[in-house]
């Protein structure tokens, strides 16, 4: 698993959460007018729980954040609900992002050479 398939997960975990609690094992949804599918495998489901920890373990505004997240808000939409600036907001979902992705290498979901893949 990778960086950009953990900030996938967390973008659409609306989605998949739907997903799970429907019983089914691949989420599908539409972004715009076009069909997308997320197989749910176990990597997602534990994707899925650590995203559940962050937002157990943060404080308030993060867990707007994640909260909106959860419920399907765009960012814009976000952006209109918290007091920052647009940098600011962007900065915050970064280091939320990077937390998750911390988690799952601590999980051992991350492979050592996608680690060692990433740009600097």
């Amino acid at each position: 698993m990778t960086k950009s398939d953990v900030e996938y997960i967390f973008k659409r975990y609306c989605f998949i959460s739907d997903a799970l609690r429907r019983g089914q094992n691949t989420a599908v949804f539409y972004v715009g007018n076009r069909r997308q599918s997320i197989d749910i495998t176990e990597e997602v489901r534990q994707v899925v729980r650590i995203i559940d920890d962050v937002y157990l373990h943060e404080h308030k505004w993060n867990r707007m954040i994640i909260r909106g997240i959860k419920m399907g808000y765009s960012d814009k939409m976000l952006m209109s609900l918290l007091p920052w600036s647009k940098n600011a907001f962007y900065e915050r979902k970064h280091r939320i992002t990077e937390k998750i992705y911390g988690c799952c290498i601590c999980m051992r979901l991350v492979a050592y050479q996608d680690i060692l893949g990433e740009e600097i």
